[in-house]
């Protein structure tokens, strides 16, 4: 009897464990096969573009310029908040300089026909360009 309730609670807490997991967590296996972009490819793709996409942490919507320059002014929120700032690239993480004081890095791939958005081994969110 005691192997049984010891086999039920051993199941309970591992299906909790489960449960818990973010689901758009990578695991290290596939940390290994993904293909980050480089310095090169994210200077040309985001340079003079719209980039539309959404938010998996907010589960909402951004529209967002970026330019050559190195500036970038659009919506988040699904069109409900202005962003702006600067951007940069520094190997193949890109940076993004709030006007609100913030620097939020991140890397990003391609998947198909749609880029995601990767911050500490968690995908946070999809975009594709719009030129």
């Amino acid at each position: 009897m005691k192997k049984l309730i010891l086999a039920v609670l051993s199941l309970l807490i591992a299906i909790g464990l489960v449960g818990c997991a973010n689901p758009n967590e990578i695991t290290a296996e596939k940390m290994k096969t993904i293909k980050f972009l480089n310095a090169m490819e994210m200077k040309a793709l985001f340079s003079d573009v719209k980039v539309v996409g959404k938010s998996y942490k907010y589960q909402n919507g951004f529209d967002v310029d970026f330019k050559a320059d190195g500036t970038y002014s659009g919506t988040v929120a699904d069109g409900k908040m202005q962003i702006s700032g600067t951007w940069t690239v520094d190997g193949d993480t890109k940076c993004m300089q709030g006007n609100d004081g913030k620097n939020r890095c991140a890397k990003h791939y391609k998947e198909g026909n749609k880029y995601y958005t990767v911050k500490e081994n968690i995908v946070t969110s999809e975009f594709t360009f719009v030129k």
